[in-house]
């Protein structure tokens, strides 16, 4: 009977991480994650910039009352409990400027929080 020859170890790891190589450009990567703090009066940051057609999950936090996101050309509407997070998940198919408010009233500064998300290409 003829001996078996062993393959060294070199080649079987070449092997297994060229493979896992290979196969991860076809995993999607989730969303762009971006923190975003509420708090009386006034979104921070208050400008965002991503690009048409990547995913995006804004992060909101509180950390006073309850507060809320409206940016309606992206349709986003979102309420933001008090001293909570929420997540808010969107895919941009315009490129432009877009301005959002606070569309829960959450006292006397309310009308100034702003918040701007502009999409590049």
């Amino acid at each position: 009977m003829k001996a078996r020859q062993a393959i060294p170890v070199s080649i079987l790891l070449f092997v297994l991480v060229s493979s896992v190589a290979m196969f991860a450009g076809d995993i999607a990567p989730g969303p762009r994650r971006v923190e975003v703090t509420a708090a009386r009066w006034e979104f921070v940051p208050a400008e965002v910039t991503v690009k048409k057609g990547e995913a995006v999950t804004l992060v909101m936090h509180t950390r006073d009352v309850a507060h809320s996101l409206v940016v309606k050309r992206l349709n986003i509407d979102a309420e933001i409990p008090k001293q909570s997070t929420a997540e808010i998940t969107f895919k941009p198919d315009v490129t432009g400027s877009f301005e959002g408010r606070c569309g829960h009233f959450c006292g006397t500064g309310h009308e100034s929080m702003r918040f701007v998300i502009k999409v590049v290409e």
